[in-house]
């Protein structure tokens, strides 16, 4: 199904679009499979994060796609970063692992073409 780039800016109210996701929406809407991870640009409203953010912080993170497993990945615009220079956070979808994935969205890109899915944190065996 394709998402439109109206329906995907409702994730990030106020604010626009950054650049380097409206591409990626762009190219997701091109491809009929899914691409590293089998991640996906998607519409995540804040209140999906809030199994993982105390409540005041929840305002302070921009979703912006998900994994096969529904881990999250989101825009941490801390300190009024601009949100196309924001870090990108990793929500793992089991709690465990959580954390700063990249500093940037063009970071973040890199990863995600690298193709290797995120570790953060110990998993137990």
């Amino acid at each position: 199904m394709v998402l439109t780039l109206e329906t995907f800016r409702e994730n990030f109210k106020p604010y626009p679009v950054p650049r380097l996701l409206e591409h990626l929406l762009a190219f997701q809407n091109t491809s009929r499979d899914h691409y590293s991870w089998d991640f996906e640009v998607a519409v995540l409203p804040q209140e999906n994060f809030k199994h993982d953010v105390v409540p005041e912080a929840i305002p302070q993170f921009f979703g912006f796609g998900h994994d096969a497993s529904y881990s999250f990945y989101a825009l941490w615009p801390y300190k009024d970063i601009p949100l196309d220079e924001a870090p990108v956070v990793y929500f793992n979808s089991e709690a465990e692992g959580s954390g700063v994935l990249a500093n940037n969205l063009t970071e973040f890109l890199t990863l995600l073409a690298w193709g290797q899915e995120p570790i953060l944190g110990i998993y137990p065996e």
